[in-house]
């Protein structure tokens, strides 16, 4: 048993989102594969896994398949805002009354009293507004009526909040005006049953941003520095960005608040083993751009290939026993699920221990200050109450700090038609 815990120190954390497809596989009698004889040991959330890990976020849109975990485990609860953007919840969203919309809440406010620690508020984005499909679907056309429709939702949890659970409030927006101002409407909730922030959107996809928010946050009282407290990233797990936030953690850490927790995730390893494919390695070269790559399934029946993949399941595994005698059924995309999450935790750890022994990724080359040195000197002026200092450090360096989002790779591999067939996206 490989236990992912002693390994993470004080990174920022990774938080592998879990799929409702990989949950029904752990409680679906059927084959086993090798020495894998328990589908249950595939989940890192119980004792006696192949591999352990302590947290994991699971989305409220989910078919109530429940996630078994330990009591000393974490999980955030996602409300499921994303597929109200994509126009997969019909509801009239601006209307506080409509059957549909306190139907959802009711759903998800359940769904967090009985599975989660901390949970996301439950927005309304407007990503998917450009499309009339989502538009008719929402009742709503513009990011005005989203950020209302999302208020309404975030008042309504204060009002019936849910069982021993702090929620996390979103932060949208594109430009920093934008960011700016879903923050302005909604930072009177904090300190409520809202303690911590779950950063969307432009607030997290750029760097930018995401330090000025930060700095008026702090400002703004809004950063504990007497208790532990949770920043969430949405959606986000490049390596690269690992590492800038590892920066941003230790810096909020040493100047506001030693118990501050910065988390992130996304569902890229499940989502990659819907399409067959399976991480590799991890690749942090010295100069250039550090990655994750994966590869089909087909392409990595090879001996050659095939010992050299580090994941214990993986170890325990010949390719014949994981895609079994049907040929990629639903039960070998749990088995490469499980093996990208675990390449996913450790190859992010492994990018901070690169990072803490002095390599660089690529995507910190624009910034001619060092980004690190950057953050700290922004954010101790803060600390020290000159919060216009900080905003000027931040602002000089703003262009170099663009330049670190465009130069990271977040490019998702093309779906496969035979993998396609067997699950949809979540």
């Amino acid at each position: 048993m490989t236990d992912l815990n002693q390994t993470q120190q004080d990174y920022a954390r990774f938080v592998p989102a879990v799929q409702t497809p990989f949950l029904s596989e752990l409680t679906r009698s059927g084959r086993t594969a090798g020495q894998i004889t328990s589908r249950e040991s595939l989940n890192w959330l119980l004792a006696g896994a192949i591999f352990q890990y302590d947290w994991s976020l699971y989305s409220a849109d989910n078919d109530g398949t429940p996630l078994p975990h330990a009591p000393h485990t974490t999980i955030i609860g996602d409300s499921g805002g994303y597929q109200i953007g994509k126009g997969r919840v019909p509801a009239k969203w601006l209307d506080d009354n409509d059957a549909n919309v306190l139907a959802y809440r009711r759903r998800v406010r359940q769904f967090f009293s009985e599975n989660c620690r901390y949970g996301v508020g439950l927005d309304v984005p407007a990503f998917g507004f450009r499309e009339k499909r989502v538009r008719k679907a929402v009742q709503m056309s513009t990011p005005r009526e989203a950020k209302q429709a999302s208020i309404q939702n975030f008042e309504w949890f204060l009002r019936y909040p849910p069982h021993e659970c702090e929620l996390l409030l979103p932060m949208h927006g594109a430009s920093w005006p934008s960011v700016l101002d879903w923050y302005q409407s909604v930072k009177h909730l904090h300190g409520t049953v809202y303690t911590g922030f779950a950063f969307g959107t432009g607030a997290k996809n750029n760097i930018y941003n995401m330090l000025r928010l930060l700095v008026q946050m702090h400002q703004d009282g809004l950063i504990y520095n007497d208790r532990p407290q949770l920043i969430h990233m949405l959606g986000r797990s490049e390596i690269e960005f690992a590492v800038i936030l590892t920066v941003v953690k230790r810096a909020m850490r040493k100047h506001w608040n030693p118990d501050q927790e910065v988390t992130f995730d996304t569902s890229n390893a499940s989502y990659s083993a819907n399409l067959g494919r399976l991480y590799t390695e991890w690749k942090l070269p010295a100069l250039g751009c550090w990655s994750m790559p994966d590869r089909h399934i087909d392409e990595v029946n090879d001996p050659a290939v095939w010992t050299n993949l580090p994941s214990p399941l993986l170890q325990q595994l010949t390719w014949n026993e994981l895609v079994g005698q049907r040929l990629w059924d639903s039960y070998a995309y749990a088995l490469l699920a499980h093996h990208n999450t675990w390449m996913q935790i450790a190859g992010i750890q492994a990018a901070n221990r690169a990072y803490d022994a002095g390599r660089r990724p690529g995507c910190l080359d624009p910034v001619h200050e060092d980004f690190e040195t950057l953050v700290n000197e922004a954010f101790q002026q803060a600390a020290n109450g000159n919060h216009a200092k900080a905003n000027e450090i931040i602002d000089l360096n703003k262009q170099d700090l663009l330049a670190i989002d465009s130069s990271i790779d977040r490019t998702l591999p093309e779906p496969n038609p035979h993998f396609a067939r067997l699950f949809t996206e979540e």
